[in-house]
């Protein structure tokens, strides 16, 4: 059953709906561009609180001797997009614009 479920995320990987991707459909070694638009998709506070536990995971994994540098580089492109699009969110609330 799981192989099923592994099959059917490696598909949304490699095409997906622009404007129904999600946080919860990203893998590691997703495009960039899958990333952003699944930020895109995301509610404030949703992307605040993945922010946040995005940073927890890679501080742990850094910790860890045996972690997988690409998995950590992967983990920090998708926090740093994040990060990106919470600092572009706050501006435009701050100028009294909705985003």
């Amino acid at each position: 059953m799981n192989h099923h479920l592994r099959v059917d995320v490696n598909n949304y990987t490699r095409a997906w709906d622009a404007s129904e991707v999600e946080l919860r459909h990203l893998c590691i070694g997703d495009p960039q561009s899958k990333i952003k638009d699944a930020v895109a998709n995301t509610e404030d506070y949703e992307l605040l609180t993945a922010f946040a536990a995005k940073n927890r995971l890679i501080a742990y994994l850094r910790r860890d001797k045996d972690a997988d540098a690409d998995e950590i580089d992967h983990y920090c492109i998708e926090r740093n997009i994040m990060e990106t699009a919470l600092v572009v969110r706050l501006r435009a609330a701050k100028q009294g614009e909705r985003f």
